[in-house]
């Protein structure tokens, strides 16, 4: 069974960091209709112009422009979206050099999501992602970015994710069920 249906909304956060806007090109590609979410930055806003000249976009992409901090611009992404990607965090290193920023992202952001999708029937599938830096630096040991490299995560960004982590099990306690993919990445879906 697919985890997506076809036709579905999908909220991509993070839509503008590098995995994002592959997420978000590959959507559209197979016919999803997507809205993006991400912080209005100069850079993000250069990337979205470019964006939405390709020939993929079209008119089934929508971006919200927002802080994944504030709850209601996270709400606003949410409403009537059918799944949500997770894509948006701090990764080192910058969440080494500002570990509260990091985890007011990560953590906090999760948590608004979630909270935001509780308020919505039939609740979103929510599919949470981490990142390679849950396998530690890969620049010193590339061999480390092997698939059955075990996992020697940044510290500051591994407790911050497990912590992202943590808060999806809350709400998989709450009504969502939750299977795991791999080390970095846990599917919560409404079934």
């Amino acid at each position: 069974m697919a985890l997506l249906g076809f036709n579905m909304r999908i909220l991509v956060t993070g839509a503008f960091g590098n995995i994002g806007r592959e997420v978000v090109r590959l959507l559209l590609q197979r016919g999803y209709r997507v809205r993006g979410f991400d912080i209005n930055t100069k850079t993000n806003h250069k990337l979205y112009k470019s964006f939405i000249r390709e020939p993929d976009v079209g008119n089934k992409f929508r971006m919200i422009w927002g802080d994944i901090r504030n709850p209601s611009d996270v709400f606003e992404a949410v409403k009537d979206v059918d799944a949500i990607i997770h894509l948006a965090a701090i990764i080192p290193p910058q969440s080494e050099n500002d570990p509260g920023f990091a985890r007011d992202i990560n953590v906090g952001g999760t948590q608004n999501l979630m909270e935001a999708a509780k308020a919505f029937d039939p609740l979103p599938r929510f599919i949470f992602s981490s990142s390679v830096s849950i396998y530690g630096p890969r620049m010193t040991d590339p061999s480390r970015f092997r698939s059955r490299a075990p996992s020697i995560p940044d510290l500051l960004f591994y407790l911050s994710s497990g912590a992202s982590l943590k808060a999806c099990l809350v709400h998989r306690r709450q009504g969502s069920s939750v299977s795991e993919k791999d080390m970095a990445t846990i599917i919560l879906s409404t079934r």
